[in-house]
């Protein structure tokens, strides 16, 4: 987790200086994450530039935005917004009126409370103090500006003027780069944009210091107030600042304390569980650039990353952080030069063969891709003194588990090509953690389901055969019992296994045992069909596991119970909805030769 301070400044010279300790010595007692501040200075003419480089020498992590003129409050914060790399920006004050306190305190509610966006400090709390007077004269105007704002509004301003916020990384780009008000408004302005375009707002009362001294000029002040206030009705009424926030695109943070990724590289991104990775990823990692390798074989579809493309490319050059890059993991010279330019810190490895009746028919490609794959990227991220190294593996692994589940430490009895291949990879990095200390881990999954999975697998096949009004075809009688696992599940598994501090370990990831058969009577039912009168049976696979079983007590145990979605029961209606509503992706790939070539081979049983 990193932390973003934006304090703007102008002629603080006198205050500067002692926030800037408070601030300092308190982080360093109380924050174990890494953490900036970021000085924006709106053209002081005074001695603040001076301080705050004088500070510089000693704190490394201070930054300071220097700008000629004085722009106003608002203009300056915001510019600060575009240059901070925070996964969290907290924006306060140079004088210290805010208890630090608060830091942590907001900190720690945003890692708790994944549905809040935006914290406001009030300090109209039991506690908060006032240690000088005001003048009368601003109190009294201060009430009438605050009765105008709510009769017109209906804005309790006296809690969400106050200048102390924090903001999850997204919320405050988008949110500021709607804000426009520059002077006393900019404020109040921030928070109505905020639940204008859908961030949740939420106020935590803090500690509140006001100190004598500050340059009040009352009547100037309330009237420039009352101004930015009708120009704030005129935008809201314009709709300047009404547009939804996708949910996808807010960010959720962890509790736990994480390893954060500065360059990461995601090998076959295109295919169905790394581009659900790769968008995970990019939304839950705001400082993380992303370099997506990809031969798009077959299965590999620059479409599914499509939304995130588009993305992008409304950010400034200098903000993007996706990158996708055409190459082959077999190729040794592209990772290095790969490796060189990027200086990965995680390499995250999905790129494989990975359908059981292909690999029968052509077992070299998947020799090729799983194992030799496999080698030339662990021998280069081991010459790199790569920081983290995941391989993705599969539960198919253990082979058929007839009783009881199996655990990280079973014998490995693969039954066919894909799962020896994957076995002999899962080996190979085995022997780079013994022999060179590789910092690698392997996940084996079960069965993944969900958005973006190629149509030959069972149930996007079965739900694409039914609606094109296709029977399914069924291997052997249909009772092979598969772990299911929704692959945003297995995505955030990933994640917390990734960013956590485990070495050299192996997880299970599980999910809930159901039979093929069951699986496709719900999605006939789901259809309004009857299965019997839309599937036909096939012979079955030669050497077919009936049962896959994980034990995946030691994830749980190491990280807790990680949020899972719904029953599967409950989500394969949504899948199902998924391909309705999305035919012209899964339509364009079932045309091509790639898959109508091995649908053919596969709807017959032809296994030679």
């Amino acid at each position: 987790m990193q932390l973003s301070i934006i304090i703007p400044a102008y002629n603080e010279e006198n205050r500067l200086a002692l926030t800037l300790d408070r601030i300092f010595e308190y982080l360093a007692v109380h924050y174990q994450g890494d953490y900036e501040v970021i000085i924006a200075d709106d053209g002081s003419t005074d001695r603040t530039v001076e301080i705050v480089a004088a500070y510089m020498k000693r704190h490394p992590e201070l930054r300071l935005l220097k700008f000629a003129a004085n722009r106003g409050r608002g203009a300056a914060v915001r510019s600060a917004v575009s240059e901070a790399k925070g996964d969290f920006i907290l924006e306060t004050d140079a004088d210290g009126s805010t208890n630090e306190h608060a830091i942590i305190a907001f900190l720690s509610y945003l890692a708790k409370h994944q549905d809040t966006d935006v914290l406001v400090g009030s300090r109209n709390i039991e506690g908060s103090r006032v240690l000088s007077p005001q003048p009368v004269l601003r109190v009294m105007l201060g009430y009438a500006f605050l009765f105008l704002a709510k009769f017109l509004y209906g804005w309790p301003l006296v809690d969400r003027q106050n200048r102390f916020k924090m903001f999850r990384r997204e919320a405050a780009f988008d949110i500021f780069r709607c804000q426009k008000d520059n002077g006393f408004l900019a404020e109040a302005e921030i928070v109505y944009i905020a639940e204008k375009r859908g961030w949740q707002v939420k106020e935590l009362p803090i500690l509140w210091t006001e100190y004598k001294g500050s340059h009040v000029r009352p009547f100037r002040d309330s009237w420039r107030s009352l101004i930015g206030m009708f120009q704030i009705l005129l935008r809201s009424h314009r709709g300047e600042y009404s547009q939804n926030i996708s949910v996808s695109q807010k960010p959720k943070a962890e509790a736990a304390a994480k390893n954060e990724f500065v360059s990461v590289l995601i090998t076959g991104g295109c295919g169905f569980i790394g581009s659900n990775f790769v968008r995970y990823f990019y939304h839950n990692h705001p400082r993380a650039k992303i370099v997506n390798l990809d031969l798009l074989t077959y299965a590999g579809n620059i479409a599914n990353l499509r939304d995130l493309q588009d993305l992008e490319s409304l950010l400034p050059e200098a903000r993007r952080r996706y990158s996708f890059v055409q190459g082959d993991i077999c190729d040794p010279q592209l990772l290095e030069e790969l490796f060189a330019k990027n200086h990965f810190d995680l390499v995250v490895h999905f790129a494989a063969e990975s359908h059981v009746d292909r690999s029968i028919f052509n077992m070299g490609d998947f020799v090729r891709t799983n194992i030799e794959g496999t080698r030339i990227l662990a021998e280069t991220a081991r010459r790199h003194a790569i920081k983290r190294f995941v391989n993705i593996s599969t539960d198919e692994v253990y082979g058929s588990i007839k009783d009881g589940y199996a655990s990280e430490e079973w014998t490995l009895r693969p039954s066919n090509p894909y799962s020896a291949s994957k076995a002999g990879a899962d080996l190979l990095v085995q022997a780079y953690i013994r022999t060179h200390d590789l910092p690698a881990i392997i996940i084996r999954g079960s069965n993944n389901y969900g958005p973006f999975q190629y149509p030959e697998k069972l149930i996007p096949l079965a739900i694409t055969n039914l609606l094109e009004g296709k029977k399914i075809p069924v291997h052997g009688y249909g009772i092979h019992v598969r772990s299911w696992l929704h692959v945003l599940d297995f995505c955030r598994a990933i994640d917390a296994i990734a960013s956590g501090n485990p070495q050299h370990r192996i997880y299970n990831v599980a999910g809930e045992e159901k039979t093929n058969h069951d699986v496709l009577e719900l999605i006939a039912r789901y259809l309004g069909k009857s299965l019997a009168d839309h599937r036909f049976h096939v012979n079955d696979r030669p050497g077919a596991d009936h049962r896959y079983a994980v034990d995946a007590i030691r994830l749980e145990k190491e990280f807790g119970k990680l949020s899972m979605h719904q029953p599967f029961e409950q989500q394969i209606g949504k899948i199902v909805q998924w391909y309705i509503d999305n035919a012209d992706w899964w339509r364009e790939i079932r045309l091509k030769e790639g898959f109508t070539r091995a649908y053919e081979r596969q709807s017959k049983g032809q296994w030679s």
